[in-house]
Parts: C-alpha cells; structure tokens; sequence
C-alpha cells in the first residue's frame, strides 16, 4: 500500500515537471521572420497558440537577450520591444515585437530571447525568433568622370546609385577610407572624392548622391577608386572615378608668349649681358682654380710668378669690359701654366735629393745601434721634410734637406769611427794578460782580430761624408765591418764553451760538482754575451774587467774546491798563468793520484783558430735607388670667349617677336585644344616651339642679309 502510494506521488511530481518545461505558446508557422524591407513602421507580428486553454496573460512579454551568431550585445536588447495582441476573453493571438530599425540595420540574423511571464512566472520556458535582416544589393556606375579647369567650375558627372535586391532598404552609405591612393599615372596623389549628404536608398530603387572633390588634384588624368559601405551591404562596393584636370586653353597664347619674350629678351636685351657675364664666369671659375692651386702650392717663386696676374684679372672683373676681361683671363691662364712647369722642374730636382737621402734612411742596415740611432734621427728629419714637399715648399724642402744631408753624413762617420775604436778597445782588453781567459784562447783570438784588422779601420776619420754616395759608402763598408769583427767573438765563444765542456770529462767524478756546475754557468753566460758585443761595445767595454775577473775566479773555485787536502800546488800555477786547461789537467790528475808530467804542456797547444774566418776584408759595393718620381698635371687649355657687338636693331625684333607671337599662339589653339592640358610638357612644347621659330627666324634673317663691301 505505501508502495503504491509513493509510486503515484512520483508520477505526480515527474507530470507536474513536466508541464513546467513545456512552453507556453506555440508559433505559428515557424520561429523566423523577416523584417519588411519597405514598412514605414517595423513591427513584426508573430502568430501564436497557447499551449493551456487556461492560459491568459495579464503581463506583457520583456526582451530577455539578443544575440547576432555569437556576439550577445545588452544594445540590443533595447532594439525589441515586445507585447501581446489579445483576442475575445484576453486569450493571447499573437505577438507584435516593434523593432528600432536604427540599432537593426546591420544585415544579419538576429535571435531574440522572450521572458513571457516575467513578473507572474520568471522561470517559465523561454520564447525563442528568429528575425532576419536581408543583406542589401548596391549597383554603381561602372567609372565616374569629372572634367575640371582651373579657375572655371567643375563639370561633373551626375552619380546615381540602386539597390537591386528588393529586400532591404540602404541607409547611412559612407565612403571608407581608402587603401591605395589615386593615382597621376603612377604616382601617388591626394585627391579624392566625398560624400556631400546622407545617402538613402529604398529597397528596389535609385537614389542621386551629391559628391564632391577633396584633395590635391593635379593637371592630367588622376585615377582612383573609392569604397562604398552600408549597414545593409556585406561588403564594400567599390566606385571607379577618373578626374580629368586641365588649364584653360587661353593660356596656349600664354606660353607661346612667354617662349616669343624669352626670345626677345636673349637677341635684343641679354646679348651683352651673356656675354659680359660668360667673360665673368670664365674668368671667375680660372681664379677660383688658379687661388686653390695657389694655396696648394706654399713655393715662394711660383706665388711670385702669379700673383700680379691674378690682381690685374681681379680689378677687370670688376668692370664692364668683356674683352679686357678675356684678355686677362688668356694672360693669366698662360701665367700659370708657365709658373707649374717650372715648379715640376724645381720640384724633381728636390725630390732627387730627398729620395737619395731616403735611400740612406729607408734601407736594412745591420749596423751598430749607435750608427743606427743616427739613422732613425735623418729618417724622422726627412719626415718632416716629406709634409714641406707635399705642400710644395721646395725652397724650404731643399734648404732643409741640405742642412740634413751634412749633419746626417757626419754623425754618421763619427759614429762609425767611435764603434771601431770601442771594437778595438775591446778585443786589446781581451788580449791582456789578466785572469779570465786562458793563454791559448787569447794567441788564438789575437790571430783572429788581427786577420779581421782591416774591417776595424776601414772608416777614417777624414772619410768624405758630404754627398749621399760617401753616406751610403760608409754604411755599406760599416755593415761588412760588422759581419768581419763578429767573426773572432763567434769563434772565441765556440772555443770557450768547448774549453769548459773539458771540465764535465776530466772531472766526471769529482767531489764538488756543485763547484763545477756554478763554473760551467759563469762561462756559458760570458760566451753568450759575446755575440751581443759588436751591436753595441761601449757598455760590455766597461763591463769586462768585472766579467773577467768573476770568470777566473769561477775557474780557482771550480778547480780548487774538487782537491780537499790535497796538494794544490801545481794547479795553482797552472791557474795563476791562465792556463786552464793544464789546471784541469793538475787537477784530474791529483784526484787520481798520478803525477802531471808537464804542468805547462797545454801551452804548446796551436795558437791559430781554423780557417772558419772570413777571407781578407773587401769593402762592399754602393746602393742607390729611386723611391717615388712625382709630376704636376698641367690644367687643359681654357677656350676662347666670343665677344661680339650688339648690332640687332631694337624694333625689328621686337615686331618679328610680336608676330611669330600671335601665329604660334592662334596654330597652338588648333592644333591642342583636344589634348591640352596645361602641364610642363605642354608648357615646354608650345615654349620652345616659340622660342625656337623665332630663334630660326632670326638666324636666317641674319644669313641672309647682304654684306656691306
């Protein structure tokens, strides 16, 4: 019993849910309508019927949304006003829904959501229209013409435009902005049109619209193309227009007048003036080059040579005169030229001398530093000289390059003579008989430095230095002397460093190896320094009485140290008579404990090095050469500036003007009014079609003219 009581309540609640979701009414013929293209009032009426005898409405319906696809819009909500239409006993017939076609003009689909009840029953089912609005169809002329002439009003082709859908009226047609710009053949203008009044266009029907001209629009033909938008439309229509800009044709006789004046002014008025100012311009563009070349060229003598010249062209210009104007401008034109040619004579003489010197500055040496030195110093002297050349100061340049020539020479040999007295002093304190270097390597470095002996006074001191060649000779002899004088210090090196390596193998096996090394060291080092000597023997001069006694006194260290308590005896007189060599011969032999036989044998050793030496000094030969050979380039010839007198006879040519005037003017009329325009073309036709007849004209009148006897 409590089942079947539940189960009747349940279908109780499911019915009554039921008829809470069923709408109540019903559309009649379906739930889309259009809107009336051609209604003076939009009010749709939607037949409907009531889902419930019952039902009557005591409330009119409200807009609950609107909504175009997907773009929901509170606006448009405002634009529908919906309420019922009652028949007998309130019983709801249909609904009327008035539109405001001012917010719906757009062309569109538009849904529209009714809340039937919304005061009685707020959550009864929704009432969905669907109110289209056509899209509308606008037909426009296939191109719009205009013709304009300046000054005069604007011939103007009247633009009609139709909607040839029949659906939909079109309201509010405006001109979009545009895209692409009109166009004068391929370039880009301003000019456009516009929309004078609000265009409104009834549905199937043609409506006029007033436009006008906006922009720039220059003479010629100017293409362009503007859009056409509406509401209504669902896309742009566009309208093709061409503008057609043109001057009056009167002004034909303008510019054949204006080509006839010009014609004028050239044979009766400016014939003088042409020519006194082509004098001027001639005669100023030579002073122009002639003051630029002038200031190029900072030579005392050739701003001598034109400078008179140029005030006497200077004081003529000033005047009226075209042929004493010409006259000097010939005078200084010829002046100048001379002045160049002799300046390039001048200048290659200099630049001989200079380019001699640089061949002293700017070669290899393999010289002393000290002869360097004073080479590096004539090498920044011609620097400087280098900028005078460059601005044409010969006189400068060569007194300059005198004065650098001498002292150059000079310090050169002085430099020269003072190295091969420091070489010469050097290798006598290596040959004196003072601890450092044994007795052997001393009888042979002296046969060596004397072999070598003519490379160290091949300079004298009363050498010639005053021209380049003695310079170069110099430095070529000293380069050689350099090579010749490394010789003995190379083979003094070889000789010491194979005297010491003795001392590793007579000595493999002594106590103090220590002493022996620190020996080695001292003697590798002064070796080593000995190829340094002939670069700069000054410093190691003073240097050598200390390295020679530190080196003797690493031999008695090295040697003396190894005996202990034995006897030192014989090593010590072999040390104190430099011979090292005997001393490490003592000394082996002490260490062993055999008997020296000859303390002083090593001393029969050859006093003479190998024949490694260089052959007998030979000076080397002389270089010279040329760096740069500079010329001017003379200016071309000026020309001649004809210079005639004025014998043209005023009213003559003023008539002769006057008429070919008024022919040109009244052949150009007929033969342009189709095509004239007024552009600079046209201008330069008719211009020139005067100004040349009448230039022919007089040429010929001129030609044929009898000759006086």
């Amino acid at each position: 019993m409590k089942l079947a009581l539940s189960l009747l309540l349940l279908l109780s609640f499911a019915g009554a849910q039921a008829d809470a979701q069923t709408s109540l009414v019903t559309i009649d013929g379906g739930n889309t309508v259009d809107l009336c293209a051609s209604c003076l009032k939009q009010q749709i009426r939607v037949a409907v019927t009531p889902t419930t005898a019952k039902f009557r409405p005591t409330e009119d319906p409200i807009v609950s949304e609107v909504s175009v696809g997907t773009l929901r819009d509170s606006r448009l909500r405002e634009a529908f006003k919906a309420k019922w239409e009652k028949g007998k006993d309130n019983y709801p017939i249909a609904l009327l829904v008035d539109v405001d076609p001012s917010e719906v003009a757009k062309a569109a689909t538009y849904t529209v959501v009714l809340n039937l009840l919304p005061t009685s029953q707020p959550d009864a089912p929704r009432l969905t229209i669907q109110v289209q609005h056509p899209a509308a169809q606008l037909q426009v002329p296939s191109k719009l013409i205009v013709h304009r002439v300046l000054w005069f009003a604007d011939d103007k082709q009247d633009l009609y435009v139709a909607e040839t859908q029949g659906k939909s009226a079109i309201t509010d047609v405006q001109v979009s902005p545009a895209l692409q710009p009109s166009l004068l053949g391929n370039a880009p203008v301003t000019g456009q049109l516009r929309l004078t009044d609000l265009v409104k266009v009834e549905s199937g029907k043609t409506s006029k619209v007033n436009y006008d001209l906006t922009g720039r629009f220059p003479l010629g033909t100017v293409t362009g193309a503007m859009q056409l938008t509406a509401p209504q439309l669902t896309q742009a229509v566009p309208l093709n227009f061409e503008v057609r800009s043109r001057l009056p044709l009167p002004m034909i006789f303008v510019y054949a007048l204006a080509g006839a004046l010009v014609s004028w002014l050239l044979k009766v008025v400016l014939q003088g003036r042409i020519e006194l100012n082509e004098a001027r311009m001639k005669a100023r563009d030579l002073l122009q080059r002639v003051k630029t070349d002038r200031d190029k060229h900072v030579d005392t003598t050739f701003r001598a040579a034109i400078d008179m010249a140029i005030a006497d062209l200077q004081t003529t210009c000033a005047g009226s005169s075209a042929a004493d104007i010409e006259r000097d401008r010939q005078g200084l034109d010829q002046k100048w030229r001379d002045a160049l040619k002799e300046l390039a004579t001048r200048r290659q003489a200099v630049q001989k001398t200079f380019d001699d010197l640089r061949s002293v500055t700017d070669n290899t040496w393999h010289v002393p530093k000290l002869v360097a030195a004073q080479v590096e110093s004539g090498k920044k002297d011609l620097d400087k000289i280098a900028a005078e050349l460059a601005n044409d100061d010969l006189v400068g340049a060569a007194t300059d390059l005198t004065s650098v020539q001498s002292s150059l020479g000079l310090q050169i040999k002085l430099a020269a003579v003072e190295w091969q007295q420091a070489m010469s002093n050097y290798f006598e304190a290596l040959q004196k008989p003072r601890g450092g270097l044994s007795a052997s390597l001393k009888a042979g470095l002296k046969a060596a430095v004397e072999k070598q002996q003519p490379a160290l006074a091949a300079i004298r001191d009363d050498a010639a230095n005053a021209t380049v060649g003695d310079i170069l000779h110099i430095l070529s002899t000293l380069t050689i002397s350099v090579s010749h004088v490394r010789d003995p210090l190379s083979q003094l090196k070889t000789e010491l460093i194979a005297e010491v390596e003795q001392v590793d193998k007579k000595l493999a096996k002594a106590p103090d190896q220590a002493a022996i090394a620190q020996l080695k060291e001292e003697v590798v080092r002064f070796a080593e320094m000995l190829l340094q000597v002939a670069d700069d023997p000054g410093p190691t001069l003073d240097a050598l009485p200390t390295q020679l006694v530190a080196l003797d006194k690493a031999w008695r260290d090295g040697l003396l140290k190894q005996l202990g308590p034995k006897d030192p005896k014989a090593v010590e007189a072999s040390l104190n008579t430099q011979d090292y060599p005997g001393a490490v011969a003592a000394t082996a032999a002490a260490l062993s404990g055999s008997t020296l036989l000859s303390a002083g044998s090593s001393l029969a050793a050859a006093t003479a090095w190998p024949s490694r030496l260089r052959p007998d000094f030979v000076a080397g030969p002389v270089t010279s050469f040329r760096t740069s050979v500079f010329g001017l380039d003379l200016p071309t010839a000026t020309e001649l500036t004809p210079v005639t007198p004025r014998t043209q006879l005023f009213w003559d040519k003023s008539l002769q003007s006057l008429v070919l005037f008024v022919l040109v003017g009244l052949g150009g009329v007929m033969l342009y009014q189709s095509t004239f325009v007024g552009t600079f073309e046209d201008f330069s036709k008719i211009f020139f079609w005067a100004f040349g007849l009448d230039i022919t004209l007089d040429a010929v009148r001129q030609a044929t003219r009898p000759r006086s006897a």
